[in-house]
């Protein structure tokens, strides 16, 4: 294997590594985003409170790019 192919070979990895890691991110910030929804709704009255019984609705949820 030429040192060409070795760079190339290092390049790809690190890019399916950083598409890895943002598809990671977007997950974790979605199931945030879906335990602020739930506590909200429970909160209001709208849900009943088994909806959230896995989440901890007492603490607010930070969203990145959410208020």
């Amino acid at each position: 294997m030429s040192y060409g192919n070795t760079i190339l070979a290092a390049a790809v990895l690190g890019l399916f590594f950083a598409i890895y890691c943002m598809a990671g991110e977007m997950d974790y910030q979605d199931a945030k985003l879906e335990e602020q929804h739930t506590c909200e709704m429970v909160r209001d009255g709208i849900w009943p409170a088994e909806q959230a019984e896995n989440y901890n609705c007492a603490e607010p949820v930070q969203v990145a790019g959410v208020k």
